[in-house]
């Protein structure tokens, strides 16, 4: 850098010990999740496969099964 340029070679190296410096105190260990949430859920979503093993697995099978069974009218108490 005496002749007001930076060699590449020279760039890479004080990038990576600035770097360093910013990223010590980082906890190396981050593991994100994703979180699936259905909105506006409809007829045909309550038939998807996959939303009934959410379900199941959330609420246990009977009592999924129990939240949407179906009537061809209201039914008996």
């Amino acid at each position: 850098m005496d002749d007001g340029t930076l060699s590449a070679d020279e760039a890479d190296r004080l990038l990576d010990r600035a770097l360093g410096i910013a990223f010590e105190g980082i906890i190396s260990d981050f593991k994100p999740t994703i979180r699936w949430i259905y909105k506006d859920v409809t007829y045909e979503t309550i038939h998807n496969e996959d939303f009934r093993k959410g379900l199941e697995k959330g609420f246990g099978a009977a009592r999924a099964d129990k939240l949407f069974s179906e009537y061809d009218a209201a039914p008996e108490n």
